[in-house]
């Protein structure tokens, strides 16, 4: 959907997936997303969105297990994000943690990064990551 200027996309958060868990970007593009955790879990669970690429882990205690912990490199470091608190230029790392029921809207525009980038909730030491809540977006060169 295209409003402002802005293609909009809703993303649910579910029990351990979300929808879509797949989009398209181009670079340059105007994007809004709405974050909505809407899972159905009683009591209801947290969940967490951010994107990047190349899974960061830490050790567990055993050799041959790691838990993922998020990213090393964040799709939206450099990028700069508005919502209804401001503006703000993102250093490092973005990341959004709602609760059951809250949504968070955000926009920016799509970075000189092309390729696929992943999203992902890596709540509960990366069980939420490791159990399916993941999702990819293709960054495509402008049109």
């Amino acid at each position: 959907m295209m409003a402002d200027g802005y293609h909009h996309y809703t993303i649910d958060e579910h029990n351990f997936y979300y929808t879509p868990s797949h989009l398209v970007w181009h670079v340059g593009e105007k994007v809004e997303i709405t974050l909505d955790n809407r899972n159905h879990a009683r009591p209801g669970l947290n969940h967490q969105w951010n994107m990047g690429r190349g899974l960061a882990s830490d050790a567990t205690g055993f050799v041959e297990h790691r838990e993922p912990t998020g990213w090393k490199t964040n799709f939206f470091a450099g990028v700069t994000i508005n919502t209804k608190s401001g503006v703000e230029k993102i250093q490092k790392d973005f990341s959004v943690s709602l609760t059951p029921g809250q949504h968070f809207t955000f926009k920016f525009i799509v970075p000189n990064k092309p390729g696929k980038w992943t999203y992902g909730c890596f709540l509960q030491n990366g069980q939420h990551f490791m159990d399916g809540m993941q999702g990819v977006v293709d960054v495509k060169p402008s049109i």
